[in-house]
């Protein structure tokens, strides 16, 4: 037995060196562990510092977000009731147009037709169109509905009317 047990011994001897050989390792790397426990920290600390300041900026972020959608919103708002406006403003003076086209057409169809040709006045040359204009008229020249009406004498167009005439006819 005692061959045995002496066999039993020196294993018993080698594994307890390899244990001492790994205790000692691990013993190396847990100082290397708590070595880089500080780096760890303060790694982790930085992580965390900027963490906070994304967090600020998105915060940041979306209150810019919110503040210029509001303002776009009340941009589109103004944007939308001008339109609005102008729409009304465009009907009331296509409807204005339309009567004074009526206006200029029924003065046409009433003046004698025995003191020239119908077509004269539309024909009429552009020098007696800017006589015929009223004073502040400016360079502009009226059309020659608009000289019709003024060579009649029955009525004279103010400029905002000729320019609106002016406008409405280049649409059309």
């Amino acid at each position: 037995m005692a061959g045995y047990e002496l066999i039993v011994e020196g294993i018993l001897a080698i594994l307890l060196l390899a244990f001492l050989y790994y205790a000692v390792m691990l013993h190396r790397r847990l100082g290397s562990m708590r070595d880089s426990k500080g780096e760890l920290e303060k790694l982790i600390n930085t992580f965390a510092d900027a963490t906070g300041r994304a967090d600020k900026s998105i915060q940041g972020f979306k209150a810019t977000a919110e503040q210029s959608g509001r303002s776009l919103q009340e941009t589109i708002d103004r944007a939308q009731s001008l339109r609005d406006d102008l729409a009304f403003l465009i009907e009331k003076a296509e409807g204005l147009a339309d009567r004074m086209e009526s206006g200029v057409l029924a003065q046409r169809s009433a003046a004698p037709k025995g003191a020239g040709n119908a077509t004269a006045p539309r024909s009429a040359p552009p020098k007696q169109a800017k006589a015929a204009a009223p004073k502040g008229a400016g360079a502009a020249a009226p059309n020659p509905e608009q000289a019709a009406s003024s060579d009649d004498g029955n009525r004279v167009q103010s400029k905002a009317e000729q320019e609106l005439l002016k406008a409405l006819q280049s649409m059309r």
